[in-house]
């Protein structure tokens, strides 16, 4: 029982680390360098820089971020408070929470979109970062 309640305890503490870790890594500002969809099972690949568009994340330790996005000469920017849980970045703004997968490896973060976020069932955008 002794050996159960050891293992438990050393599963917990690893877990809260890794998420404690994620949590640390995503600080920062990324900036979006391509983007990955398939819609109705098309896959279309897009450089961000080559297609004239900008967009990044600044997330500060305190748990606020906001992202700026520009196209066409004009650039939109908001603010949002965050969390990341199992593995999930969950994003609140005017008061609602929307949480997605997120993978980062030391400079570069993949967040990942599915069609029920976007109202476009089936599909999945996959958008790359790397830290500036």
């Amino acid at each position: 029982m002794k050996r159960f309640i050891l293992a438990a305890i050393v599963a917990l503490v690893g877990l809260v680390s890794c998420e404690k870790e994620l949590a640390d890594a995503i600080v920062g500002t990324w900036e979006a360098t391509s983007v990955e969809m398939t819609v109705e099972g098309v896959k279309l690949e897009i450089d961000v820089e080559e297609a004239g568009l900008e967009m990044s994340f600044t997330f500060n330790s305190n748990g606020t971020a906001s992202v700026t996005e520009k196209a066409d000469g004009e650039s939109f920017t908001e603010s949002f408070d965050y969390y990341v849980e199992d593995g999930m970045l969950y994003l609140t703004a005017e008061a609602e929470t929307e949480g997605l997968p997120i993978e980062i490896d030391g400079k570069h973060m993949t967040m990942i979109f599915d069609g029920e976020m976007l109202d476009e069932p089936g599909a999945k955008v996959k958008i790359h970062f790397i830290r500036k």
